[in-house]
């Protein structure tokens, strides 16, 4: 049981002492930076049992599948899909909300991983570069919004109208560009004939 207020694991090197936390945060897609070789190529599966606003829930991964179980051991949603499937369904389960665009300017719902940023820190990475101790932190100014989020500097609604605009001055930068484009028509077709005189049917 891991559920006292403090624990220690004592043990030699090898002895697995990484595995077993890197286990709590596995069946959660929370992909920790570094992860044993054997443990990886032995294709571990693995469960976490876990209690949740006085509830208690059994988070499984397996086969490459991820899924949530009630106590009554009822599938509340499963996925196989870290960021596309499993972690939308785990941030609205845990009210996690928020919202980040990718580099491509879609806004999205990060992995897992942005949940436990602050709560995990491990031996490989986490000791010389805060927030990457986990694999999969790859969004655009992600130690800097996990600092603010985290820390309840910014309310939920910030980062919601925060990846709004970003989508709206893409689609602006769409809308320039081709203004830009109807214009260096409309020169070259004025440079053929000064008297031309172009016509705009918005129907058309």
């Amino acid at each position: 049981p891991l559920n006292a207020s403090r624990i220690v694991i004592q043990g030699g090197n090898g002895f697995g002492k990484s595995a077993i936390l890197k286990s709590i945060y596995e069946p959660l897609g929370a992909l920790p930076q570094k992860i044993d070789s054997r443990w990886r190529a032995g294709h571990v599966s693995s469960a976490l049992v876990f209690e949740y606003q006085g509830k208690r829930y059994t988070a499984v991964k397996a086969l490459g599948m991820y899924a949530l179980f009630d106590a009554e051991r009822k599938l509340l949603f499963s996925g196989q899909q870290v960021v596309k499937e499993w972690g939308p369904q785990l941030a609205q389960f845990f009210g996690f909300k928020l919202i980040m665009t990718d580099r491509d300017g879609d806004i999205v719902v990060p992995p897992p991983s942005y949940m436990f940023g602050p709560f995990y820190i491990d031996q490989d990475m986490g000791w010389s570069r805060p927030w990457s101790s986990f694999q999969d932190l790859y969004l655009p100014d992600s130690a800097r919004t996990l600092a603010d989020y985290h820390s309840g500097l910014r309310p939920d609604a910030y980062y919601e109208a925060r990846a709004n605009l970003a989508v709206d001055r893409i689609a602006l930068s769409e809308l320039e560009a081709s203004v830009s484009t109807l214009r260096d028509a409309i020169e070259q077709i004025q440079q053929i004939d000064e008297g031309a005189s172009p016509t705009y049917d918005m129907g058309e």
